[in-house]
């Protein structure tokens, strides 16, 4: 899948609170936090779904790095189709909360050279751990496509835990 088509699908998938001024890059970025900590439990205690259980976790990451990207006004379309230079490096997501409080806080204006360069390692992270289990971003993009459409015709977008959209109501 080209970034540009599951950029679309995950634009129509973005459902949260928007009772908060501009909190939408507070939701995206502790989102992300969650799946990145969710991408970790599946290193550390793989489910039974091997793999596909990591990939659909990747996705989700990827999920909320695009969102992000949109709501800070960066082109997630163009990081994904950067390569990185020789150069790269690797930045941790963590590295957002403090600029991100006082975005809040202080009314302080956003890095967005920051944001872009942890946005482009959080990319690179997702790519090479997909790489790793025989995949790619494409891929991980294509899965994370298909899960939101079945979430999205089952009505269970919003809600929380794997696999929702298998269960039947």
């Amino acid at each position: 899948m080209k970034a540009e088509d599951y950029q679309k699908i995950t634009e129509q998938t973005a459902i949260y609170p928007s009772s908060v001024k501009n909190f939408g890059i507070a939701y995206t970025f502790l989102g992300l936090v969650g799946e990145d900590l969710e991408v970790q439990g599946k290193y550390e205690n793989p489910s039974s779904e091997g793999a596909m259980g990591l990939l659909k976790e990747l996705g989700d990451s990827l999920w909320y790095v695009r969102a992000l990207c949109k709501e800070v006004g960066l082109d997630f379309v163009e990081l994904v189709n950067i390569k990185s230079p020789s150069f790269y490096k690797e930045y941790n997501i963590l590295q957002l909360a403090e600029p991100i409080k006082k975005y809040y806080r202080d009314g302080t204006a956003l890095d967005l050279k920051l944001f872009k360069s942890v946005l482009l390692s959080t990319i690179e992270s997702i790519r090479s751990a997909a790489i790793m289990e025989g995949s790619s971003l494409e891929e991980v993009m294509d899965i994370n496509y298909r899960k939101l459409i079945a979430r999205r015709a089952t009505n269970t977008i919003q809600g929380s835990g794997d696999n929702r959209e298998n269960i039947t109501k």
